[in-house]
């Protein structure tokens, strides 16, 4: 008799600093944030440290687009359904007025990369990562944690539960193509299939930054110092509205002008984070916003 496959739990870490770079602000709380995660996914979610790729500018060169996707398509490579998958991001981000594709906020998010062979700087767009993302089969569980700025809506197609970045109706332009690094049929952005969990540091129109924090003793990244707090307090077993309705918390707490934002299928909002189980009633947040999402369904 065949055993039973052990489902996969993988994580893709990317922390950037930008020491290449003297045009482009140099950041030094990214790295620290990104090995503090990678530590958390370790003890507290039982990811093996084979299964994470931590990928840094400690050493000066910056990963280029054609990097980063390999890396992409290296952690979903032969996806089954239970796998669970996590892509962490922190950096630059950015976003231009999107005049002649079809984008569901009215601009391209991108997060911002290193320079290539030709000493242009590359970018991977909220269209390139749906493209990636899009071939993963039913019952995966694919969370995207984005820490840049105008984060909101860069998993483009994603349903906006709580958030103000994107507009309906979505026009009529066409779908922006595929970068010419990835290999993948092309996507019809009409298919609202579950495509993933973005969990964003700010809206598509926000900036966001890092603070210093004095128990580390190290410039770190906000969002994620306070998604990392959250779960030392209440534990794993928490649901994605419960993180981000606690992180919104510590927004309007700490006086920050920036929202959170988080984009998936609606039945994916009680799930637990970084799982395909569904939250215990007792562990949502009696001050749930569940009115907002019958405002934030997918529009027909």
């Amino acid at each position: 008799m065949d055993k039973k496959k052990k489902k996969k739990k993988k994580a893709l870490i990317v922390g950037l600093s930008y020491r290449d770079d003297p045009v482009r602000t140099l950041m030094r709380g990214p790295i620290n944030s990104a090995v503090y995660l990678k530590k958390l996914l370790m003890k507290e979610f039982e990811f093996s440290q084979k299964d994470i790729t931590l990928v840094t500018d400690a050493l000066g060169k910056t990963p280029t687009d054609k990097e980063i996707i390999n890396h992409l398509l290296n952690l979903l490579a032969n996806a089954q359904p239970g796998d669970i998958f996590l892509f962490y991001y922190i950096g630059h981000g950015g976003r231009r007025e999107s005049k002649e594709y079809n984008n569901n906020s009215g601009y391209i998010e991108y997060i911002s990369l290193g320079k290539n062979a030709e000493g242009v700087k590359t970018f991977i767009s909220d269209n390139t990562l749906r493209h990636i993302v899009e071939p993963l089969p039913q019952g995966c569980s694919f969370t995207f944690m984005a820490d840049c700025c105008c984060s909101g809506a860069l998993l483009e197609g994603a349903t906006e539960i709580f958030g103000s970045s994107t507009q309906f109706p979505v026009t009529d332009k066409i779908p922006a193509p595929m970068t010419e690094h990835l290999d993948l049929k092309r996507v019809d952005l009409s298919n609202c299939r579950k495509l993933g969990i973005l969990f964003s540091a700010c809206q598509s129109f926000e900036t966001t930054g890092g603070k210093y924090c004095d128990v580390k003793r190290k410039q770190v990244a906000y969002f994620t110092d306070t998604v990392i707090a959250i779960i030392n307090k209440f534990g794993v077993n928490i649901s994605n509205r419960f993180l981000f309705e606690k992180i919104k918390e510590a927004y309007v707490e700490d006086g920050k002008e920036q929202s959170p934002g988080l984009y998936c299928d609606i039945s994916q909002v009680d799930l637990l984070f970084l799982s395909l189980e569904e939250a215990e009633t007792s562990q949502l947040p009696e001050n749930s916003e569940q009115a907002k999402l019958t405002d934030n369904q997918p529009r027909e």
